[in-house]
């Protein structure tokens, strides 16, 4: 009997399909270990990208809060996060820190700008109030601030202020009316002032009720204030640069006593005085900044017995009294050497005003070595203008290059903080690949 086999119509088509599943599965293997290769490719630079970011945010608190300075130590920076972050399958990968950036004069010059570009009213509002303490302590002897908080303080003050408020309608009307006489009010001051002593004299052709006199110091703290703020994009000014280096950096000044720019105590970073300021001026190290101190005190000196020397000569009175003393002198000299001693009055006066100035400048100094402020200008018996210590050593940081400046601050805070980071480049090799991740602070751009 013979066999006769059908042939399947279908065979031909499962064969087919077979094939066609099977390049399929393929394609399909091949592009799944393609974005599994993608995923711990792309998982590598994540976590390289982490681990920098990590490091930066491991940044010194002291150096930030002390001179608004971002750096990290490099000496303490590890992987961990970095293999945190790593997907477990990819195995055991070795992290590699390629380079470290350390802080150089520009990156400390940009970090300067922007540091008074957050601070210059608050610093600015700090000079002026010390300025301006001896005329509030003044008006405080001739009861005038108690009075104006009795006033603060009473049932008017609403009322006024609703007639402060409504001043540009007044001011207006007076514009449009300009017949009515006002001459009446030229005295008003004589109404409110009943002391005996012209407590609104400022000694300087200005006085307390004359507002241009405030509205002018606000605006040159404004103007002041936008001009760094244009700065903190670039290049910081020199008086920047010197203000930065003379008042941010301790001294031989007690500590306790002699705070950073924003009220820090020194004694955090290290425990006892140092002549960081001094050798900055200087270019000096270690206690070889005793020299700075000395340079200071003296430049002190001379400028205090200068301004002193002028408000004697300058002051007609003062002046004569000195000549009758000379020409007196003169004529006692003349007399005991038989006319042999032949001096000229005038010149004999110069002489006797300059050592007197010396000798107040001397007192003076010795205040300002102690750390007191003293008042360089008198005026009417009024004490103006009150300099310290630091104030007169930042009028000779003025004098020292940017480039020196620059350069022995970083001296100074590598002392002090060790040499600190301001970027990192972090780098390993997954399957052939080198991958790579460079980070540093905008602060320092």
């Amino acid at each position: 009997m013979k066999l006769v086999r059908r042939k399947n119509k279908y065979g031909s088509g499962t064969v087919f399909i077979a094939l066609i599943l099977a390049a399929v599965v393929i394609v399909e293997c091949t592009y799944l270990a393609f974005v599994i290769d993608l995923d711990r490719r792309m998982n590598v630079a994540r976590a390289l990208k982490c681990e920098a970011e990590s490091i930066l945010a491991g940044y010194d608190r002291d150096l930030l809060a002390m001179y608004g300075l971002y750096g990290f130590d490099a000496g303490e920076v590890d992987d961990k996060v970095f293999r945190d972050v790593l997907d477990p399958g990819i195995g055991d990968m070795e992290l590699t820190l390629d380079k470290v950036y350390t802080i150089d004069n520009d990156s400390l010059d940009k970090a300067i700008a922007s540091y008074y570009a957050y601070r210059t009213i608050g610093i600015s509002t700090t000079v002026f109030a010390e300025q301006f303490k001896p005329i509030l302590e003044e008006l405080d002897k001739s009861g005038v601030i108690g009075k104006i908080k009795e006033y603060r303080e009473s049932g008017a003050a609403p009322y006024v202020q609703e007639i402060l408020e409504g001043a540009g309608d007044v001011g207006s009307y007076l514009e449009d009316n300009d017949d009515i006489d006002l001459s009446g009010l030229k005295n008003i001051t004589s109404l409110i002032d009943d002391s005996k002593d012209d407590v609104t004299d400022l000694g300087t052709g200005s006085d307390v009720f004359d507002l241009d006199l405030f509205t002018e110091n606000i605006s040159r703290l404004e103007t002041l204030s936008d001009m760094v703020s244009d700065k903190a994009s670039g290049n910081t000014d020199h008086p920047l640069i010197a203000h930065y280096a003379a008042y941010n950096f301790d001294c031989y000044l007690e500590n306790g006593s002699d705070p950073s720019i924003i009220g820090i105590d020194f004694g955090k970073i290290h425990g006892s005085e140092e002549y960081d300021s001094e050798n900055i001026l200087m270019g000096t190290s270690g206690k070889g900044g005793s020299v700075g101190v000395g340079a200071v005190c003296t430049f002190a000196l001379h400028v205090i017995s200068s301004v002193k020397f002028l408000e004697i000569y300058l002051n007609t009175e003062k002046r004569q009294q000195y000549k009758n003393i000379a020409e007196a002198v003169a004529v006692i000299l003349a007399a005991v050497s038989d006319g042999t001693i032949d001096i000229n009055p005038d010149v004999l006066m110069v002489i006797m005003i300059i050592t007197v100035a010396m000798c107040k400048g001397f007192k003076e100094a010795k205040k300002v070595r102690n750390g007191e402020k003293v008042p360089l200008l008198e005026i009417k018996g009024k004490e103006y203008v009150y300099l310290g210590y630091r104030d007169f050593m930042y009028a000779l940081m003025l004098l020292v290059p940017d480039g020196l400046l620059l350069k022995r601050m970083n001296k100074t805070l590598v002392k002090d903080f060790g040499v600190f980071g301001t970027g990192i480049r972090v780098k390993t090799r997954y399957r052939g690949t080198d991958y790579d991740y460079t980070d540093t602070y905008e602060l320092y751009g």
